[in-house]
Formats: structure tokens, C-alpha cells, sequence
């Protein structure tokens, strides 16, 4: 019989878990509510798994998280860096705080008022980017960009290009799912023309390389693991050739791409490269191979690594806005100056046993499967394809938007095993 204590528990992760997700997902409201909601939620989900231990059961990802954020903290406890203890803690909180929240959320929703959420969110998020392209950048976000980046090019969504590569790519993964198996022919093509929607507007608009590549890898994940047929085959055909005259029209597109390619023939010429985005992440890691031996093998402590990285920013081995906060553009960068060959490995083990979740997922049967393959699909790309080339896991926005995808995601794969054991 449920007490009254757990009854109340409930609630509170209920409507945490709605304020954490419509905040996120809308990317409108700042930091200080995102915060607030996501402790309200790890604290009462934590409680929820302390008072009902014995059903919980790690998945594979979720052992290798806390096995990752566990060597990181190793590796600082080695050197009695405290300090950096506490800001492995802080900084890669995802890690820890997924799993008791997956769990909790598991028995709190649906399925359906997961997605629901989810989708409710992405709708606000999408009429409110829209619109303030349409306005002409209202609230000035372009021109405080050039003032403290030296931005030149657009950013026109609520949550930014970086954001919103993000929930572009998990948006497409999902509703490409349910338009690639739904039964419903209303419902497919309804879900597809928001696609094909959200697609253009971040290739026309956002223009965010990275979320170019994010949703490459998203079709990539659909071509190496879906089972083909004429209708799928006849959504993607449409989806590419949208694809495609996008990037032949718009110029915007183009210059980036060239942006990149001269930062590519710059390094291969062996010239310094220039001071673009793309340049400064090639300036990372040539700084990296200064390491020597010993701390390319079992990296720095994390004090250590913020001093080095000053250095190196004063030394102008590598430059940028970015640099001066120490953010080394790259969640592997990261690793391998604080946790060296060990972290690496084990992130390496994490994005073989996400991938192994999208391709077991597509083969599986029931009413739920599908979303769990595109929500697969969203969080492999939100992880490794955004961490190899941004720091995802340490900036605020990007880490609650992933920590967001892979509680829905654990939260639905646990509903599924619940399914296949014939308890629900």
C-alpha cells in the first residue's frame, strides 16, 4: 500500500518533471529554473529509488556513466584535488543523476505523456524560433553575439545554433519513427511535413555546422539499421531532395561549408588556422598533443587542467572566446586532459552500447517501439556526434537538453522491458 509520503513523492516528481522538460525543450526561460527543477527532481527521484531498491536495474549506458564520471573522480581523488572532485560532480552531474531519475519517471508516466510533453515543448520551441526570425531578432541576440563573439552570422532560435542542433536532431529522429511506422496515413504525412519543416528552417535559418552533421548522422542511423521498404524509402528520397536544394539555394549553407573547408586546407598546409570556430577546435587539439606521455595515458587533475589551459590560451597555442572560459569545444578533449586513455575508453564503450540500443531497438516489436528507436537514435547523435565537436556535457542548456532525451529514453526502454516481461 503506497503511503502517503511516496504518494506526495510522486507529485512532486510529476510536476518537476513537466516544469524540467517544458523548460528545456522551450529553451525560454534561462538557467535559474532549470536548475531548480532538475535538483527538485534528482532529489525526489533519489528518494524514490532509495524506498524501492530492489526493482532497480541498470542498463548497460547507465553502468558505463557512472563507471566514466567514477574514474574521473579517481583520477582527482589520486592527487587529493578536491576542488576538482566537486566540479567532476557538478559538471558531469548527468552521469548520476539519469538513472534514479529514469527510473522514477518510469513509474510516474506513460509513454504517451512522455512524448506528449516532449512534443508540447518542441511546438512552443519551434513557434517561438519562427517568430523571432520573422521579427528581425527582436530581443538582439544577433548583435550581442558580434559584441562579445564576433559573430557575423545569424542566430535565430530561442535557444541558439548549439541548442538548437540539438533538438533538431532529436525532433527529426523521433518524428521520422513515427511517421516511418505509424499506420495512419494522416499521421505519417503530418509528421513528416513537420520534419521536413524543422529541417529547413535549420538548414535555411539556424545555419549550425554542427547541427548539419547531427542530422546526418541521424539519416545515417535510419540507412544502417531500419529494414527498407517502398514507403520508407519514399520518405527519405523526399527528405533528401529537400535537403539538397537547400543547400544548393541558400547561401548561407555554402559559406559555411567554405568557411570549413578553408580551415581544413589552412591545417593541412601546415599554417596557423585561422581564428573561426572551426580553427579554434583544431588549435585544441594540437595543444593536446603537447602533453606528454604520461598525461596523455592517465590525464590531469581537473585543477591542474584549468591551469594548462590558461597557459595555453596565454601562450596563444589556442585562441578564442571559448578558450578564455576553458571550454575546449569537445567533450573528448576534455576527457583526455582530465581522464586521458581510460576516460576515453570507457566513452568509447558508451557510444558502442548506445549504438547497440539503436540497432536492437529497430528490430523490436509493440506498441512503444518505434519511439524508443528514434529516441535511440536522438541521444546516440545528442552524445557522440555533438560531444566529439562541442563540449555538450559541460555547457549548461546542451547537458539538460541530453540529460532530457536519455531519461525519456531510459524511462521508455525500462516501460519496454516491463512490456516484454509481461508484468504491464
Amino acid at each position: 500500500m503506497t503511503s502517503r509520503f511516496d504518494y506526495l513523492n510522486r507529485i512532486v516528481i510529476y510536476g518537476s518533471f513537466i516544469i524540467f522538460a517544458l523548460v528545456v525543450t522551450t529553451a525560454s526561460f534561462g538557467v535559474a529554473l532549470t536548475l531548480i527543477s532538475s535538483s527538485v527532481l534528482a532529489i525526489a527521484s533519489i528518494v524514490w529509488v532509495v524506498r524501492s531498491y530492489k526493482e532497480v536495474r541498470l542498463f548497460q549506458f547507465e553502468f558505463f556513466g557512472l563507471l566514466l564520471i567514477g574514474w574521473l573522480v579517481i583520477r582527482s581523488g589520486v592527487e587529493a584535488d578536491w576542488h576538482g572532485i566537486s566540479y567532476l560532480l557538478n559538471e558531469y552531474r548527468i552521469f548520476w543523476m539519469v538513472p534514479p531519475v529514469a527510473v522514477a519517471i518510469s513509474n510516474v508516466f506513460t509513454t504517451r505523456q512522455l512524448i506528449f510533453i516532449f512534443s508540447v515543448g518542441s511546438f512552443l520551441y519551434l513557434i517561438g524560433s519562427v517568430s523571432m526570425a520573422l521579427a528581425g531578432d527582436p530581443f538582439g541576440i544577433i548583435e550581442y553575439k558580434r559584441d562579445v563573439q564576433n559573430f557575423i552570422g545569424p542566430y535565430l532560435s530561442l535557444g541558439g545554433k548549439f541548442v538548437h542542433g540539438l533538438w533538431a536532431a532529436s525532433f527529426v529522429a523521433i518524428y521520422l519513427s513515427i511517421a516511418f511506422n505509424s499506420t495512419s496515413r494522416p499521421r505519417q504525412v503530418l509528421s513528416l511535413a513537420i520534419v521536413i519543416v524543422v529541417i529547413m528552417y535549420s538548414l535555411g535559418v539556424e545555419e549550425s555546422r554542427t547541427g548539419y552533421l547531427m542530422l546526418l548522422a541521424v539519416f545515417t542511423c535510419y540507412a544502417a539499421t531500419l529494414r527498407w521498404s517502398s514507403r520508407v524509402a519514399m520518405y527519405t528520397l523526399a527528405l533528401l531532395v529537400s535537403c539538397i536544394g537547400i543547400f544548393l539555394l541558400d547561401s548561407g549553407v555554402k559559406s559555411q561549408m567554405l568557411i570549413s573547408q578553408q580551415s581544413i586546407e589552412l591545417l593541412m598546409a601546415g599554417s596557423q588556422a585561422e581564428d573561426t570556430s572551426i580553427g579554434q577546435r583544431f588549435a585544441v587539439w594540437r595543444a593536446l598533443i603537447t602533453l606528454d606521455n604520461t598525461e596523455l595515458l592517465f590525464g590531469i587533475p581537473q585543477s591542474e587542467a584549468s591551469v594548462r589551459i590558461n597557459e595555453w590560451v596565454s601562450s596563444e597555442l589556442i585562441f578564442g572566446e571559448p578558450a578564455k572560459s576553458r571550454n575546449l569545444h569537445s567533450d573528448v578533449a576534455h576527457l583526455i586532459l582530465i581522464g586521458g586513455l581510460p576516460a576515453v575508453l570507457i566513452y568509447a564503450w558508451l557510444a558502442a552500447s548506445m549504438f547497440n540500443t539503436v540497432r536492437t531497438s529497430s528490430k523490436s516489436k509493440g506498441s512503444i517501439a518505434p519511439l524508443v528507436f528514434g529516441l535511440s537514435v536522438a541521444a546516440f547523435v545528442v552524445v557522440f556526434v555533438s560531444g566529439i565537436f562541442n563540449s555538450t556535457l559541460l555547457d549548461i542548456r546542451e547537458r539538460y537538453f541530453v540529460m532530457l532525451i536519455l531519461v525519456i529514453l531510459f524511462a521508455c526502454l525500462r516501460r519496454q522491458r516491463l512490456i516484454d516481461e509481461r508484468i504491464l
